[in-house]
């Protein structure tokens, strides 16, 4: 008994060291991608305008939901494979493959939409499909993440990050286009993916084409399905709002939601620290005590609840300043949206301990649900609310989007309601 609790002691021990060690350069680079995309938005929407911003925001929107459904959930997937393989440029090489080809078949899929749905131009259709192949570069990120060395997709992903902000500024002060904006995003998406293979060659060298194995190939593909559907059904139901607003209203309205979405999505990250932080123990007293993890959870819960709500109170209060120091006046509009929008906060923020809780508690198969609740819930609302009150109605969509996938999926279903099980503990 002693060496069997010892031994969880010690793996316990190897976790939270593990866990601070790269959770600090996640966090760094959610925090450096925060910043770069906000003063990047900011900038674009000021020089570029409601309807370009609209625009651009949109395709970009659509772009991320296809990057999205290419990844098949592989990420959560190759941990595992990278951590049991003998060679893991064999599995870095057969699950890129996996990937372009999803790229491929989505990518023509998402150029037909753009097309006739949103009438994009050709060459924008054409440099999404671009974003979405070349967003294959994302498994360099779990291979790192497995090697400890999380600090190197920091140093990459933070050059691209700078690089594409100076691009895009360039352009849109000089040469303002929805089709150059997109070729900057692209260029963006390119150093990043030159600065992956990069570090991935000089840790695990060059693969042989030999290694590619169709076999191996449909199997990560077969037991990936199910994160796949989790995946798509949530990047769908936190992204689609915007597109909606494009082709249910103007473009004008696009951008005005855009800008505000911008704005409160970055607060979604100060739930990040908290959730790496506490996320270790949450694992370890599950095991170990559940009465203790109770009480952690409930720590946890209204600590998370109680920032989500300061935050959602607060911009509230100054939204009218901030869209007008920000923006300006052709952005007034956003005021309202950002008020809106703001409620969201304490839902996401447990949200976040939500999706923990369904990983620590094996409930895998909820997630899907709930993103799919949340999913159905949103277009719905969209199509009912954006016709006539515009921006603002695809904001109440939205928060009504995410409680129903987080608070009202959580209370109903029967076996989500052990969430809650440390409210019922004194």
């Amino acid at each position: 008994m002693w060496g069997s609790a010892k031994s969880l002691n010690n793996r316990v021990s190897d976790v939270k060291k593990s866990v601070v060690q790269n959770g600090i350069f996640v966090f760094a680079e959610k925090v450096v991608k925060m910043l770069a995309y906000l003063l990047t938005g900011i900038l674009l929407a000021r020089f570029a305008g409601p309807e370009i911003f609209g625009v651009y925001s949109s395709l970009l929107a659509v772009g991320v939901i296809f990057t999205a459904i290419s990844a098949m959930g592989l990420n959560n997937l190759l941990i595992k494979e990278l951590f049991q393989a003998d060679q893991q440029i064999v599995v870095l090489i057969n699950a890129f493959a996996l990937r372009l080809k999803a790229a491929s078949v989505v990518g023509l899929v998402m150029i037909v939409i753009l097309l006739m749905v949103l009438e994009a131009s050709v060459a924008q259709s054409l440099i999404a499909f671009a974003l979405v192949a070349i967003a294959t570069s994302q498994i360099a990120d779990t291979f790192f993440e497995v090697r400890q060395n999380m600090q190197k997709v920091l140093l990459y992903k933070s050059i691209g990050y700078f690089v594409g902000m100076i691009v895009k500024v360039y352009i849109v002060i000089n040469y303002p286009s929805v089709t150059l904006l997109l070729v900057a995003h692209l260029f963006e998406t390119i150093v990043i993916f030159i600065g992956a293979a990069y570090f991935v060659r000089s840790a695990s060298g060059v693969g042989r084409r030999s290694d590619l194995n169709t076999a191996y190939q449909y199997n990560l593909f077969k037991r990936a399905t199910p994160l796949l559907l989790s995946s798509m059904t949530c990047i769908l139901y936190m992204k689609i709002d915007v597109a909606m607003v494009l082709r249910l209203d103007s473009a004008a309205a696009a951008g005005v939601y855009s800008a505000a979405t911008r704005l409160c999505e970055a607060l979604f990250i100060l739930s990040t620290p908290i959730i790496i932080a506490t996320f270790p123990q949450l694992l370890a007293l599950y095991t170990a005590d559940r009465s203790e993890f109770h009480d952690y959870m409930r720590r946890v819960f209204l600590l998370l609840f109680g920032a989500g709500a300061v935050l959602a109170v607060s911009v509230w209060m100054v939204s009218d300043f901030v869209i007008d120091l920000i923006y300006g006046d052709a952005y007034a509009a956003s005021a309202d949206v950002l008020m809106i929008y703001a409620i969201s906060c304490p839902i996401v923020f447990i949200g976040d301990l939500f999706s923990r809780w369904l990983i620590i508690s094996d409930n895998l198969i909820l997630s899907i649900q709930r993103h799919l609740c949340g999913l159905v819930v949103n277009i719905l609302l969209n199509f009912a609310l954006i016709p006539t009150y515009g921006p603002v109605g695809a904001a109440y969509a939205s928060v009504l989007g995410y409680a129903a996938a987080i608070i009202a999926f959580s209370l109903l279903h029967q076996r989500a309601r052990g969430f809650y099980d440390f409210l019922r503990v004194s």
